[in-house]
């Protein structure tokens, strides 16, 4: 299951060069969903335990890994500061959800 979601994941981003990406501006497609990110973490654990990594192709390992790198770093350009004067309390708490949200991708990101 781990190989099968790999190799979807990395069909769909077969155009995208992940060298040149600019680390200012990651592109949206190399963005993983939380589900995506879950399975992928459960399964490599899994696999970990089996002790089976080895078997896995090690090019597509780098390239997951690159992927789940941009997937952190999409994060980190967040600002955390609002602007209070300017927002209307369901824009801030809009904001808010929203770096929440690429925050908590990012941790999945991080574990899996």
């Amino acid at each position: 299951r781990f190989t099968s979601s790999m190799d979807t994941i990395l069909e769909s981003l077969e155009d995208v060069d992940l060298t040149e990406a600019d680390d200012d501006e990651i592109p949206q497609e190399i963005l993983l969903g939380k589900q995506q990110l879950n399975e992928l973490g459960s399964d490599s654990t899994k696999i970990k335990a089996m002790g089976i990594f080895n078997k896995i192709s090690s090019s597509k390992l780098v390239k997951i890994l690159n992927i789940l790198e941009k997937n952190i770093q999409d994060s980190v350009t967040l600002s955390t500061l609002i602007n209070h004067d300017n927002d209307s309390m369901d824009e801030e708490r809009l904001w808010r959800d929203l770096i929440m949200e690429r925050v908590t991708k990012s941790a999945d990101a991080c574990v899996t």
